[in-house]
């Protein structure tokens, strides 16, 4: 193990007594937010691998409720709670892009951010749009607001 004066300070996240040991780790977090992405029945088995028997809990049954209760079925957003019920701490991982229709979606998003680079890039002078540049993804925002609201699933 690295000595704890040897640490780069992204390395240590926070001192979060308990699951984690003394400090939480970037891994650990990194772990988490992969789980978004396995089954259910592999993440139970991950956790107490990753952090022993116990000390984190798949709170499958919280997140059913609150989706019963707040989603109408139509949100493709997918996301986990894990509980660390011996430190009082809730962690919530979000899952990303997973398919195609997901890059598709982000693609529509991202765009006018992708061009707006580019142009900057590629025009001559471009650092001369840099103080504007929020009034421009402003009003490009207000044309193009409607249409990606019908794509967004974040609002």
């Amino acid at each position: 193990p690295q000595s704890d004066d040897m640490r780069y300070a992204t390395c240590t996240l926070t001192n979060i007594r308990g699951g984690f040991g003394d400090n939480a780790m970037m891994m650990d977090y990194i772990f988490l937010a992969s789980l978004a992405y396995v089954r259910d029945n592999i993440t139970d088995v991950a956790l107490n691998t990753w952090f022993g028997e116990g000390v984190a809990i798949n709170e499958e049954e919280t997140v059913d409720t609150f989706r019963a209760e707040y989603d109408e079925g139509d949100t493709p957003v997918y996301f986990k709670l894990f509980n660390f019920p011996d430190i009082k701490l809730g962690i919530i991982s979000i899952r990303g892009t997973s398919n195609n229709w997901d890059m598709l979606a982000d693609s529509q998003l991202w765009s006018a951010a992708a061009l707006m680079q580019g142009v900057r890039f590629f025009l001559p002078a471009g650092e001369i749009w840099t103080p504007i540049l929020n009034e421009i993804v402003f009003w490009i925002n207000r044309l193009q607001g409607e249409a990606l609201d019908k794509i967004s699933f974040y609002r």
